[in-house]
């Protein structure tokens, strides 16, 4: 089969040839496997008079390749600037990771640059901070070849990246893979899409490519190009979320840009069970009994826009104790989710008669673990009437939950219309990491100031519990003359968490009395009950004192109905012992607390910290002596290919690659030739012996079952290489995907030692999952100008791949064996918090 590169493409293609010719080139690493930074001298060839090793950087007008020849990765720290950078071009392998830290940058000319362009897998990776800016066109996973290899490209952005002309992701037959992560910005002068509807015509994002836009990640470009984004996306393309979620493209007038994000919708038809959807009833005359009635509910009406038997449908029943009814709606997500924003959508009667209003609405969450709807999170009063009104709010406590309740207080006897409730966020897999690290599960409390009685860490931290929703939970009249830590009127609450703990954002709640009339529900008592100000502290790691500040800040008094208090720290804050400190509105009345919270992570899961105390010292040295030396190397290994059940090679998986004309492979059946049994196999190669030529051989055994190399650690080859091979550029075990993509590789000579079989091992561990399987196992040599080249054997058995091991905590690099790898790891984080 021939791979025609595309006649419209033609003559961009000859001109990026002749821009690439007049530049000098450098190219990175020649399989040293040593990571480095862009600007270390020594680290580059150069092609001066033939390729040499140079001390030399490239700079404004040259060319910088990354061939895939298994180099190790290139940093960059420093403000580059270069006439092209083409990553994965020519060799066999993969290509070095080219990555852009905080503060690095790098910025080409008016010439065309690739990630992918030819052959191989290669990634580059622009970190928080970092900037790549192309002064011309990008082609991300850009060529097929003639041959059926092609190149795949990925770029993973959480920094910024700018194309000053056209993008194009598996342009020529390639595959490209751009993700732009949480804080990343793709920001694009053009994008093509006639080609999704004319397949004469060209098109920036071919079959098998993709832009995924992960929450928080945007892509923004010049001009209106809403409907080539919106193109992209109904072939998905184009996907918001590992396609879990939907992709958002606006056009933005004032900016002449288009702005593309990917949301993850909560509350939708799809991802939500209505676990209850009754009316909550408060009389007047009680407000701390209720009453609930079950009522016939349509979903429909409540989550998706416009569903009503006739346009102001109420989906609640008119209520005879008239205004101040709670109407309520319980329901679930499919799997635990952070909300950030919330959207609501009203009816509601316009003046003069504004019937079947709202005038409070609020939204609570059920934490991780609890058993109560424990955290507000929005609560406000809303002005009436509304007219067929939307209301978009932000949360500012996100919150990690599965069940929600939304209620409405209705404005008058009718009852109240709600046509559309929804929410945006992300669904948290990993629940270890982010939760609510304050809740009465993980909370000891170790102190409190005077209190009443004994003291219920549930009247502080989870709503509604105690004697009564509003009970106090300190003690009036702390005079001046008291040995209260802090002094007169000032309540203190000092607790620890189970384990270290980051705190991202707090959220609390104190119980105050009504300006005039109370909302539902909230009892009206004695105004001097309430708080004037609130310091939340934290003791640092190794600290004896609570040196930091959380939050500090004045409470209004009286506050009309309950006061929320909430923060988002700028810098999160580790660990484990915490003090709400309040002062009281007067000294002869205690104050009353409904509710503290904290969102956070959860320490002890660090990678470098075994023991969870929050530090990277002595102690975690000792449990890597306790494995010390432990190798968990899997033991049982399943074949590949060992060659004994052969007669002859006719009807084997084993061919000879294409571009090769000079192999030839046989079955070896003399015992002293084999490493393991009785057979091998035999590859005689050929290429073109002279210096002036460049050549290929290879030879491919595709598997009857893909293998997945998530399943394994490793895989192992035993090679016999002739006496007398020749000279060539490269010799390499590549594990191809099924689409020829190369997923792994293990580079060797191919000229020694000779006369005895050596076991090559081939690491699976670096494979990424969006790469694929395992299909063909191909053994591949190169040979460029300027070597010998010539004619040679080498003699393979015993293919075999090994399940992967269950690595100890102190196996930090996962390499199945505790030793001095872990331990040099372990340093650079030494006496560092985990």
């Amino acid at each position: 089969m021939t791979t025609k590169i595309k006649m419209s493409s033609l003559c961009a293609f000859v001109i990026m040839l002749a821009a690439s010719l007049a530049s000098a080139d450098f190219r990175w690493g020649w399989t040293d496997k040593t990571p480095a930074n862009w600007d270390t001298p020594g680290r580059w060839t150069e092609n001066t008079a033939g390729w040499v090793q140079t001390q030399n950087l490239p700079g404004n007008t040259d060319k910088v390749v990354f061939v895939n020849d298994n180099g190790g990765p290139c940093t960059v720290v420093t403000e580059e600037v270069v006439n092209q950078l083409v990553l994965g071009q020519d060799g066999s392998g993969i290509t070095a990771p080219l990555i852009v830290a905080d503060g690095g940058s790098i910025t080409t000319g008016v010439a065309w640059s690739a990630v992918g362009y030819n052959k191989g897998f290669c990634t580059l990776t622009v970190e928080a901070g970092g900037s790549v800016t192309f002064g011309q066109h990008l082609w991300v996973g850009f060529l097929k070849n003639l041959d059926e290899t092609f190149s795949t490209g990925t770029i993973d952005i959480y920094g910024y990246v700018r194309v000053n002309e056209m993008t194009g992701l598996g342009w020529n037959g390639g595959t490209g893979f751009i993700n732009v992560y949480d804080g990343g910005i793709l920001d694009l002068h053009n994008f093509n899409a006639e080609g999704l509807s004319d397949p004469t015509k060209d098109v920036s994002i071919n079959e098998n490519s993709l832009i995924n836009i992960l929450s928080g990640g945007t892509i923004y470009l010049d001009g209106n190009q809403k409907s080539k984004i919106d193109a992209f996306s109904d072939v998905d393309r184009i996907i918001g979320c590992d396609g879990e979620g939907e992709v958002v493209t606006v056009w933005d007038e004032a900016m002449d840009k288009t702005i593309v994000t990917g949301i993850i919708s909560l509350f939708d038809l799809s991802n939500i069970t209505i676990t209850d959807a009754s009316r909550h009833i408060v009389p007047e005359d009680d407000p701390e009994t209720t009453e609930d009635e079950s009522l016939e509910f349509a979903i429909e009406n409540m989550f998706e826009d416009g569903y009503t038997v006739n346009d102001m449908q109420t989906i609640f029943e008119a209520d005879p104790a008239g205004a101040g009814a709670v109407y309520y709606v319980e329901f679930s997500t499919n799997q635990p989710a952070k909300v950030n924003t919330l959207r609501l959508q009203m009816n509601q009667d316009p003046e003069p008669e504004p019937a079947r209003a709202i005038n409070y609405f609020r939204l609570l969450a059920k934490s991780l673990g609890s058993e109560t709807y424990d955290i507000v999170l929005y609560g406000q009063p809303i002005d009436t009437p509304y007219d067929l009104t939307d209301m978009t709010m932000d949360v500012m406590f996100p919150v990690v939950a599965t069940d929600y309740r939304v209620e409405f207080t209705g404005n008058d006897d009718q009852g109240p219309r709600i046509q559309e409730l929804s929410a945006t966020g992300t669904f948290e897999e990993d629940l270890s990491t982010i939760s609510q690290v304050w809740e009465t599960a993980r909370l000891s409390i170790i102190d409190s100031a005077p209190v009443k009685g004994d003291f219920p860490a549930a009247n502080s931290f989870e709503e509604g519990e105690g004697v009564d929703s509003l009970q106090t939970i300190f003690e009036d009249n702390i005079p001046a003359d008291s040995d209260s830590l802090l002094g007169p009127n000032i309540y203190y609450i000092d607790w620890a968490t189970d384990n270290i703990v980051e705190v991202e954002s707090l959220s609390f709640k104190v119980s105050h009395d009504a300006l005039e009339e109370p909302l539902p529900g909230v009892e009206p008592a004695d105004p001097d009950r309430a708080v004037n100000h609130v310091t939340i502290r934290a003791m640092s790691i190794n600290s004896d004192t609570y040196d930091v500040v959380l939050y500090d800040g004045d409470v209004p008094v009286p506050n009309d109905g309950p006061f929320i208090g909430q923060a988002v720290l700028e810098t999160p804050v580790r660990a484990r012992n915490f003090r709400a400190e309040f002062t009281g509105h007067i000294e002869a009345s205690g104050p009353r607390i409904n509710e503290l919270d904290a969102v956070g992570r959860i320490i002890p899961e660090s990678y470098f910290d075994l023991t969870g105390d929050g530090m990277v010292n002595n102690p975690d040295f000792a449990v890597i002596a306790a494995d010390w030396q432990l190798d968990t190397s899997a033991t049982e290994s399943t074949v590949i290919d060992d060659f004994e059940s052969y007669t002859d090679l006719n009807n084997s998986n084993w061919e000879i690659e294409l571009g090769d004309f000079y192999s030839a492979i046989s079955l070896i059946t003399n015992p002293a030739e084999a490493h393991g049994g009785s057979k091998a196999l035999r590859w005689e190669y050929d290429v073109a012996a002279g210096s002036e030529y460049s050549d290929i051989a290879g030879i491919i055994l595709t598997l009857d079952t893909p293998l997945n190399p998530a399943d394994y650690s490793r895989m192992t080859i035993w090679i016999n290489r002739g006496a007398e091979n020749g000279e060539v550029s490269s010799f390499a075990v590549n594990l191809l995907s099924a689409n020829d993509a190369v997923l792994a590789s293990a580079v060797t000579a191919v000229d020694e030692p000779a006369g005895v079989y050596e076991q090559l091992v081939v690491d699976l561990g670096s494979i990424q999952a969006q790469a694929g399987d395992i299909a063909k196992i191909n053994l591949h040599i190169t040979k460029d100008t300027g070597i010998t080249g010539g004619a040679g054997v080498i003699d393979i058995d015993d293919i075999e791949v090994s399940a992967a091991c269950e690595s100890p905590l102190a196996d930090y690099n996962g390499d199945c064996i505790v030793n001095f790898d872990d331990i040099e790891l372990m340093l650079r984080e030494w006496l560092q918090g985990a």
